[in-house]
């Protein structure tokens, strides 16, 4: 275990923001919001984690199978 921090290791740590759970906004608008708070604050080491919608139930557990598959292969 180190005991001297890796300063080249901690700059890529990066802090993603997913939801603005406070706000009483709809999904569509919190998401607006958080991405132009995110970019709006110019900060190298936070981002936003994008969303995009899936038709059905089925193509969702499909994009999670892909996922999974590509984390699989490393």
């Amino acid at each position: 275990m180190d005991s001297k921090p890796d300063e080249k290791a901690w700059r890529q740590v990066r802090f993603m923001v997913f939801d603005l759970p406070a706000s009483l906004d709809s999904f569509d608008e919190r998401y607006q919001k958080m991405n132009g708070l995110t970019e709006a604050m110019k900060l190298p080491h936070l981002g936003y984690v994008t969303h995009y919608p899936v038709e059905s139930e089925m193509a969702l557990r499909e994009v999670l199978a892909s996922i999974n598959a590509k984390a699989e292969k490393g």
